[in-house]
């Protein structure tokens, strides 16, 4: 299956310390170095009025301020073709933004103050700066000292701050703690994983074109932490510059909110024993007052803000915190409101906390009840969305029957499409952690046939694109795409040799290969009896890390961050690695394999810090049969890059002037939202009795939309659930098909009433 994907990655940076007379002794870098040092460079002065700054900020040392409570950020223009940073920090990570599009995520590798070398090779010219911190540090001092630029250039003069100001004050949702994390459980270490930046605080003001501050602390809450100790609070805390420092105190007549939003309560729910049983009558009142209290204190703070109560996802939470917004208002508090927010189906990671796309569904909710609020007058939205990338111009071949298609707009927008022929049908859209708005579509395609696709995007203001994007291609079902992780692939060029597999003579290696940052091995092995096994363990021994696939799919990662696999990605640290990859019922991986062939494909990759890789493995079932030891043949790609994709026949292939075999596919209903009616599609490969049910979210049938026997083709049926007097809300539109020569299908999509 063909996929046309537009991405925009985030590689961690390849940090260069460079000396400097105030530098402290300098250790090991995080990243290898670059080839040099930032020649000539001149620093700027953290104090250097062009300088913005965002956020709470401790200036009592304006060479080096400090900070500590999350969500800073600072922002400068420049000239130049390089740009170094000078701090002292070697805990968190920074999002390193040029000319509006992420460059880099920089983490410091020293403890001392240094100068580090972050982007090189820029045009010639202007540019801008933006530098957000990532994740949630606090206790310690932590200083930025400064600019890096190119000898004999400067600073320019940057653009006034919005006018618009924002104070999020919340916990660990709030500080987006492990967002971009892709497991469930909690890491040892959140930070790496962390994007404030693509928190649903930050999103928000991006939407309003809003300074914001950030006062939240992971596991803190309004009455008590999440362990119940009454000391472990953000009230107690909110009056300081840096969360370390009880003397540093923060100047709240420096910088005055139009809006401060409140997020708290899940950690109090946990230490007043919601998560064990329940919350006493006394402890929610406790809680009550303590959240009166503290909006009776930002009232004094800020005479002029308004304050929004913003409920998480627990029953009881929404119950008491809409209780003190009712009896605040009753009191003559009419800048205090309330909004909530519900368990979104877009996913939780890092023990529970919201993912990416979670946290854009939290914002969109907060966005929507601050737009009721009408804090500030409505300025016309005239700008059009834009695609930020499409696929190229050029005609292509597709050699699929279905066109998986990724777009990416750079708002909140809807995308469109359409042949000649046939009217504008809706993509889904989901988020993109770059802050931007991803949307794909799966389509039908006919063998032979040549295709012309228009795209066209219209944002949630209604503006849309000047004219539309145009997508032209050529339909082949003969041959197919193969990708180096699948067995039908030819590696017929690639190494072949008895592990283990070096790049350097010290790692003992039976078959030498070249000192690359990643190589790449295979190897097959014969399953006779799939029913026969119930488990089987592979064992990888690897320097420094590695990434698994069995049959083409990604089953294990083995000292190797997060992020899409490539041939710079670097193992997260230098050792040798020895990692069984178990495959059972237990994980899901048992069902991976196939009867007969198999394919294991490993990719392995050196570390910033070593010269040389190594690997060698071994596999066995739960009966103890091997089916491959120690030392056996694998073929081995270590031509310095990721091997490329082959367009190959078809093992069976398709005769010539004879259609491939059609697909069953059931399309997303357009329009999605929609109201009061939608049209449903779905295509069949051969006649096949079928059922087209809808459902509701209790699970009950609210419609049946087709039944009985339909012909190979094409097919749609029309849903109104208005006509019924159904509620508005979610549906499920479940398609049943039983052909006559194979096995059933049943295919779902999710449907959006709007009443």
């Amino acid at each position: 299956m063909n996929l046309i994907r537009i991405a925009l990655s985030i590689a961690l940076a390849t940090a260069t310390v460079i000396p400097t007379a105030a530098a402290e002794p300098a250790g090991a870098a995080t990243a290898a170095a670059k080839a040099a040092p930032l020649a000539g460079s001149r620093l700027v002065p953290a104090d250097h009025p062009w300088i913005q700054y965002f956020g709470r900020w401790d200036f009592t040392d304006p060479l080096a301020p400090a900070h500590g409570w999350p969500g800073v950020y600072i922002r400068a223009d420049f000239e130049g073709t390089s740009l170094g940073l000078r701090m002292t920090d070697d805990a968190y990570y920074w999002n390193l933004f040029i000319d509006g599009e992420p460059v880099t995520i920089f983490h410091g590798s020293q403890s001392g103050t240094t100068s580090y070398s972050v982007v090189e090779g820029l045009p010639d010219g202007q540019h801008s700066l933006l530098l957000t911190k990532r994740n949630e540090y606090w206790w310690s001092r932590f200083t930025f000292n400064g600019l890096l630029l190119d000898e004999g250039r400067d600073l320019l003069p940057p653009p006034e701050k919005p006018a618009r100001r924002i104070e999020f004050i919340g916990d660990s949702f709030t500080s987006a703690s492990g967002n971009e994390y892709a497991y469930t459980d909690t890491p040892p270490d959140p930070a790496p994983y962390t994007n404030i930046f693509e928190g649903f605080c930050p999103i928000t003001a991006r939407h309003f074109n809003a300074q914001y501050h950030m006062c939240s602390i992971s596991g803190y809450g309004m009455a008590v932490d999440y362990k119940g100790d009454a000391t472990g609070t953000i009230p107690a805390l909110f009056d300081r510059a840096v969360v370390y420092n009880s003397a540093i105190k923060w100047d709240f007549s420096a910088w005055q909110p139009d809006l401060v939003v409140i997020c708290l309560g899940l950690n109090d729910y946990s230490g007043l024993g919601g998560w064990s049983g329940g919350v006493s009558a006394g402890n929610q009142t406790l809680f009550k007052n303590r959240y009166h209290e503290f909006v009776a204190r930002l009232t004094g703070l800020y005479p002029a803000a308004t304050i929004l109560a913003f409920a998480p996802h627990v029953e009881l939470l929404q119950e008491l915190t809409a209780a003190v917004v009712r009896e605040a208002q009753a009191a003559g508090l009419g800048r205090i409101h309330y909004a909530d927010f519900p368990y979104f189906d877009t996913g939780y990671v890092n023990g529970g906390h919201p993912n990416v796309a979670t946290h854009h569904q939290i914002a969109a909710r907060l966005i929507a009840a601050i737009d009721s609020l009408r804090i500030w007058p409505e300025e016309a939205d005239v700008t059009p969305p834009r695609f930020t990338a499409l696929p190229a111009d050029e005609p292509f071949t597709l050699y699929s029957p279905l066109l998986e298609l990724t777009v990416e707009t750079d708002s909140y927008a809807s995308v469109r499409w359409s042949e000649e022929d046939r009217p504008w049908a809706q993509m889904e859209h989901t988020f993109a952690t770059t802050g931007r708005r991803l949307h794909r579509t799966t389509i039908p395609v006919e063998h032979g046939r040549s295709y012309t696709l228009y795209l066209h995007a219209i944002d949630d203001a209604g503006n849309a694109t000047a004219s539309s994007a145009v997508l032209r291609f050529t339909v082949d079902t003969t041959r197919a795409v193969r990708r180096w992780q699948e067995l039908e692939y030819d590696d017929s060029a690639w190494k072949t040799g008895p592990a283990p597999l070096g790049s350097s003579a010290a790692a003992s290696p039976r078959t030498l290969i070249a000192p690359v940052d990643a190589a790449y091995f295979r190897r097959t092995f014969t399953i006779e009896d799939l029913s026969a096994i119930a488990g089987m363990g592979a064992l990888i021994k690897c320097s420094d890390g590695a990434i698994v696939w069995l049959n083409g799919e990604e089953i294990q990662r083995i000292n190797m961050p997060a992020g899409a696999p490539g041939y710079s990605l670097f193992a997260s640290k230098s050792a040798a690695m020895s990692s069984m990859v178990v495959l059972n019922l237990q994980n899901g991986l048992l069902g991976k394999l196939r009867s007969g062939e198999n394919i294991l494909a490993v990719e392995v990759h050196r570390s910033s810090a070593s010269p040389w890789l190594a690997f060698d493995s071994q596999l066995t079932d739960n009966l103890n049969r091997f089916y491959y030891k120690l030392g056996s043949e694998w073929r081995c790609w270590d031509g310095g890059a990721a091997p490329e994709e082959k367009v190959q026949e078809k093992t069976s292939r398709v005769q010539p002037g004879v259609q491939p075999p059609g697909i069953f596919l059931l399309e997303q209903n357009y329009p999605n939202p929609f109201n009061p009616s939608t049209l449903v599609r779905y295509h069949l490969a051969a006649p096949a009795q079928v059922r087209l049910e809808v459902y509701d979210l209790a699970g009950r049938r609210v419609a049946l939309l087709a039944e009985g026997l339909r012909q190979a083709g094409a097919h749609e049926a029309r849903f109104a659930p208005g006509e019924a007097g159904l509620p508005g809300g979610c549906y499920f539109c479940r398609l049943l098909i039983s052909p006559g020569d194979g096995p059933g299908r049943t295919l779902t999509r999710k449907m959006l009433y709007l009443k």
